[in-house]
């Protein structure tokens, strides 16, 4: 509650694991920013947020659990259009507090800076995880689901091209993946 008016005036918020993260975050002037208390962000936490914010940046821990806490959120963000979700990608072992008691500001302000979208983070966090043998298998059981959810075709048809690029199969391959039914149902029309 004492984040809603400067997130309602940036409109933006900085979403970390825990309180200590908070107020350390707070401490330097990032106001903006609410903890998740762990590394659980509900769809009730989301909707609550994008009624305020039209950017989210998710600075979880830069251990494994924030990195799998980031991943885990994707499927939810992508049911808010019109929301656009960051990533601020902490060295490894860093979490937002002792990052910036042992840094400073500006170097926070540099990890905001070059925060990467969530979609292009999970894509690259996963293809980088795998090999190139595993490269299908990985498109298969994670980066597909999430395009899934995707409901706008356009925006649909744009992150199938972002994927293909980076994965090298073709977007067709998988946009007939993605949408199935719907490239069916075009055939038999």
């Amino acid at each position: 509650d004492l984040a809603k008016k400067a997130i309602q005036a940036t409109e933006s918020v900085f979403l970390v694991e825990g309180y200590m993260d908070c107020v350390a975050m707070i401490q330097y002037g990032y106001t903006n920013t609410i903890a998740t208390l762990g590394t659980s962000c509900t769809t009730d936490h989301l909707k609550i947020l994008t009624r305020y914010a039209k950017t989210v940046y998710v600075l979880y821990d830069g251990d494994k659990a924030g990195q799998a806490a980031s991943l885990r959120m994707i499927t939810e963000a992508m049911k808010h259009s019109g929301i656009t979700f960051m990533v601020g990608q902490l060295p490894a072992g860093e979490d937002p507090d002792s990052f910036l008691q042992s840094k400073s500001a500006s170097q926070m302000a540099d990890i905001l800076k070059n925060a990467v979208d969530l979609l292009d983070y999970a894509i690259d966090h996963t293809l980088k995880e795998s090999t190139t043998t595993s490269i299908p298998k990985v498109l298969t059981e994670s980066i597909i689901p999430w395009l899934k959810t995707i409901e706008d075709p356009i925006q649909l048809s744009f992150l199938c091209q972002k994927v293909a690029q980076k994965s090298q199969i073709s977007a067709d391959v998988l946009a007939a993946q993605v949408m199935p039914k719907r490239n069916k149902q075009r055939t038999r029309s």
